[in-house]
């Protein structure tokens, strides 16, 4: 139950799932004394009507940001209905109506508005006399367009600053679109924003976090293959490509790795089981002349088989 001492908060609504010791400390107050003065934190009430308007909205099949201005309850509000209804969320890329991809949904409304309103524009322009650092969102004319989004993020307002400190340097002609302004034109706007799933371009899968367009398993996985390294194979002596990252990668095959655990001068599996019920793997690695791991290997490979 939200108390009186955060009512105010735009963070402590109905909307959060709990209050977090985190945020209760941008208040100057612990959990601990938050339950001793106003007694113990529970969770709003399951409104099964609201999740059920949602659902036919179609959460955890859109985006949060799309859902927000359908249902007209912010992206919070949408990310807790949704995680109690049990679902994921959904990664998205916004684009254009041209079909570029935006950096931001902001972008892609405000670009979806243009088009509705029949407004010549070019994406992603560079400032002339930055030597091509400098990059506009849109260029509408001879007016460059920044779409500012995120000033309340720390790093973002710092870029934002040196962004503007260069167009004043360089007198050109341009104009700051900001959020409220952005959602303002685009709630008059007929044209909808285009977006198409995430997933990764070699497994398919859903992404949540893209590197370079992959999930993080086939990221590693390309990267090690195209930084692999010649190496010799330890047992047929051929080179092969060695994955990057592998510092243990001895064979070019697993044909080559199980052929040579079966070197001809150790005994038949049979006879090898039935000496070590007497001697230790060290000790009988020491008479047949080969590794500890060597012997191990060919204890699980005996397993293996006998699971099979």
């Amino acid at each position: 139950m939200v108390q009186l001492l955060v009512m105010n908060c735009k963070v402590c609504t109905v909307e959060m799932k709990a209050i977090t010791n985190t945020h209760l400390a941008k208040h100057g107050i612990t959990t601990a004394d938050y339950i001793t003065q106003y007694g113990p934190l529970s969770e709003p009430r399951r409104n099964d009507e609201l999740l059920a308007r949602l659902s036919l909205l179609g959460i955890g099949v859109l985006p949060d940001s799309v859902m927000a201005d359908k249902s007209g309850i912010s992206r919070r509000g949408i990310a807790y209905y949704r995680e109690q209804l049990g679902m994921p969320s959904v990664s998205v890329i916004y684009r254009t109506q041209e079909g570029f991809p935006c950096r931001s949904i902001l972008e892609a409304k405000y670009d979806a508005w243009l088009h509705d309103n029949h407004i010549e524009h070019l994406h992603e322009q560079y400032v002339p006399g930055t030597s091509g650092k400098c990059r506009a969102d849109l260029k509408i004319g001879d007016t460059f367009v920044e779409i500012a989004g995120m000033i309340a993020y720390k790093k973002y307002a710092a870029r934002w600053k040196r962004k503007c400190e260069i167009y004043s340097a360089l007198q050109v002609q341009w104009k700051a679109v900001y959020e409220d302004e952005v959602e303002q034109l685009y709630s008059t706007s007929q044209t909808q924003v285009i977006f198409v799933k995430r997933v990764c371009s070699q497994c398919g899968n859903d992404l949540t976090v893209s590197l370079d367009g992959m999930c993080r398993t086939c990221h590693r996985k390309v990267w090690g293959q195209k930084n692999a390294t010649l190496v010799t194979c330890a047992f047929c002596g051929t080179e092969y490509p060695r994955t990057a990252g592998s510092k243990t990668g001895k064979f070019c095959t697993r044909k080559c790795y199980w052929t040579s655990i079966r070197l001809e001068r150790l005994p038949s599996d049979a006879k090898l089981a039935e000496e070590l019920n007497h001697i230790t793997v060290p000790r009988l690695a020491e008479k047949y002349g080969v590794r500890d791991n060597t012997i191990y290997m060919r204890m699980r490979r005996m397993k293996m088989r006998k699971a099979a």
